[in-house]
């Protein structure tokens, strides 16, 4: 935690017309902690880690020639597609179980209903089922997979769109029988795409390898027998590497601010004097020439939602004093202020980034940042200004 002291026949008849054909001619048919700022003291950072519509049209049938099983169907294109696995993952010693150690890109299929002969549903209420069609269930994992190194498993995950799910339900692929996407809300000759990704998770002790991706895949199928399936498979192999242990040397670190004048503040995006302070790791261990690359991402601990490059003050004061207004902190990195983002330590997490790239054999490696208040508002009245923010470490 950083802390720093002191945002129509009639159309009743047709419709029943229509039923008796169908009753009476298809017997055959199954039914159709940045920050405690202060203006005066410092701020303290904390490590955390998709119907049938009947229309009054006049419509003849042939009992001899009539396809009794019209039916709207699904069909994924492509039919298959491929995820290619990294080249190399380096894996830190003290990496939590658990931790996603690599995200890959989502591969697209696009999912369209269309006619085919299969039976009679009503196509609103389908669902995809996905099938991870190989691997072992890790212990203590209910949505991993195993792979050939004991220590790294695969999870893979879909986004479900359709016409009730324009957003898209976002889910882990375990099996048929566990789980599917839900009612879509389909009707004929809709369309929609459907993501599909994985990550690579550690779920024990790792030692160096390779990782291949030969036998892993998954089945995507629309609930209907015979509708075109789709198939993501994994391509290529990693190179597992086991690299050094590094953990944040203080837990909380605080930001001497200073007392600003109010007169600095003479208008919007003016800033007072940057404080510099340091993030800093000890590390140790790892494989000859294997090297780490932490990414970090600043979470607004008065505000988790934030995504602005500007933190917000607490509200709480000592000693009842009313707090500033018109003013934010910011977090510099080389410059360039630092976007918040949630409390979390997947890669490519929102606003977070890169903070270099630490050799094995480096001992204790500095991540140099400032911090600084900027004027947010065309008034700044005096008060405390204190922030309080946190911080999420991720090795890649």
């Amino acid at each position: 935690m950083l802390s720093f002291p002191a945002p129509h026949y009639s159309l009743k008849s047709s419709i029943k017309l229509l039923r008796d054909i169908f009753e009476n001619h298809t017997s055959a048919m199954d039914r159709i902690s940045i920050m405690h700022f202060s203006c005066i003291p410092s701020f303290v950072l904390r490590v955390r880690r998709l119907a049938l519509i009947a229309l009054p049209f006049l419509i003849a049938f042939s009992a001899a020639t009539m396809n009794t099983n019209a039916f709207a169907g699904g069909v994924f294109s492509p039919t298959s597609s491929s995820i290619s696995l990294p080249e190399e993952i380096t894996v830190p010693g003290n990496y939590a179980n658990g931790s996603t150690l690599w995200k890959s890109t989502a591969t697209v299929f696009n999912l369209k209903a269309v006619l085919n002969t299969a039976f009679e549903y009503d196509v609103s209420k389908a669902v995809v089922f996905a099938n991870v069609q190989s691997g072992t269930k890790t212990p203590g994992y209910n949505n991993v997979y195993g792979t050939n190194i004991p220590g790294i498993g695969i999870r893979w995950w879909a986004t479900w769109r359709g016409p009730s799910a324009p957003n898209g339900r976002t889910m882990p692929i375990t099996t048929e029988s566990e789980n599917h996407s839900g009612a879509l809300g389909y009707f004929w000759n809709s369309s929609y795409p459907q993501d599909v990704w994985f990550e690579l998770v550690k779920t024990g002790s790792v030692s160096a390898g390779t990782l291949t991706g030969s036998g892993m895949n998954v089945e995507m199928r629309f609930q209907c027998p015979g509708c075109i399936a789709g198939n993501v498979n994994l391509s290529g192999r990693t190179r597992v590497v086991v690299g050094p242990s590094c953990s944040v040397a203080a837990s909380t670190i605080s930001v001497p601010m200073g007392a600003v004048p109010i007169l600095r503040f003479t208008g919007l995006q003016s800033t007072s004097i940057p404080q510099h302070f340091d993030i800093t790791l000890e590390c140790k261990g790892g494989a000859p020439e294997s090297v780490l690359r932490p990414h970090i991402t600043l979470t607004d601990a008065n505000d988790t939602s934030n995504q602005s490059t500007v933190l917000t003050l607490s509200q709480a004061t000592s000693g009842g004093k009313p707090v500033a207004t018109g003013i934010g902190i910011q977090i510099l990195k080389d410059g360039t202020a630092l976007g918040y983002g949630p409390d979390s330590n997947v890669p490519g997490n929102t606003n977070q980034w890169s903070a270099g790239t630490i050799a094995q054999g480096v001992a204790q490696f500095k991540i140099p940042l400032t911090a600084k208040y900027v004027q947010t508002a065309a008034a700044v009245t005096t008060g405390q200004a204190n922030g309080r923010a946190t911080f999420t470490l991720n090795y890649q």
